[in-house]
């Protein structure tokens, strides 16, 4: 009951929280700007967005009519713009990273590396389900193979091969017996599915970043739509990383907004 009364408490003085943490690092923030910070990778940063979203504006309006539903949503381009930071298969550290962002790199790096290990083993699974028959049918060892995965990709001495040797274990589990070739198939996929530019990789990230997106613009996370994509056996990972970063991307924006919007409005057309 106690434990119950202090959680209760602890949400009820959230909200009071928030509003004095945003103005005191607004403020902390300005200073900085005001003392000579340069923000110019953050410049560089919603400037390449802005000009992706110009580009599609233009496209979907030929006839150039004026009209503001025609126009890039600042909105949606700093949603964009932080998606970019998350999917990006370079770590978001030091110069890279901008610097309305610098006190949150970290963070940043640990949601890119969950990012990349939901991607891996969504596109591993689906994979290994179109090339081995017997799996489509086994849910229980489908789901225990994405168990390890995720587990294994949470530990940096894990090689490839830890990875190759126990997708073998399991298709031997459900089928008795694996071909040379079937081996030398699973090898070649997990090669090419790490190296981050297989087909299935690059379309598995881009569902989930799809879904991620939806969410933080629409504040509903969906997960009837994750089967079709081939995200349903990672549905939880995802919802707990889009979770984590909807927080990042509310909190952010609320603080730097004065310098986020002058800046977008700057290269939106």
């Amino acid at each position: 009951m106690k434990l119950d009364l202090a959680n209760f408490k602890l949400s009820q003085l959230k909200p009071h929280l928030k509003q004095q943490i945003i103005p005191y690092e607004q403020a902390k923030f300005k200073a900085l700007v005001d003392g000579g910070l340069e923000l110019k990778v953050t410049r560089e940063w919603l400037k390449g967005i802005c000009e992706t979203a110009n580009a599609t504006a233009t496209t979907r309006n030929p006839e150039q009519i004026n009209l503001p539903e025609n126009k890039p949503k600042m909105n949606e381009v700093f949603v964009d713009a932080m998606l970019s930071l998350l999917s990006s298969s370079v770590a978001v550290i030091g110069e890279k990273c901008p610097e309305t962002l610098r006190l949150d790199e970290s963070r940043i790096v640990k949601m890119q590396n969950e990012l990349q290990a939901i991607a891996i083993v969504a596109s591993l699974l689906m994979l290994m389900k179109t090339t081995f028959v017997e799996l489509r049918r086994n849910m229980t060892e489908l789901k225990k193979m994405r168990d390890i995965l995720l587990l294994l990709l949470q530990d940096p001495s894990t090689t490839i091969s830890h990875l190759q040797v126990q997708l073998l274990d399991s298709v031997k589990t459900v089928k008795g017996s694996v071909t040379s070739e079937e081996e030398k198939l699973l090898n070649t996929m997990v090669d090419k599915t790490l190296s981050f530019k297989d087909t299935v990789y690059i379309m598995v990230q881009r569902r989930i970043i799809g879904v991620i997106r939806s969410y933080v613009l629409t504040g509903k996370f969906k997960p009837e739509i994750l089967p079709r994509q081939g995200l349903d056996l990672v549905a939880n990972e995802l919802a707990q990383l889009a979770d984590k970063f909807i927080l990042l991307v509310e909190h952010n924006r609320q603080v730097h907004a004065p310098w986020y919007d002058e800046i977008i409005n700057e290269f939106i057309q």
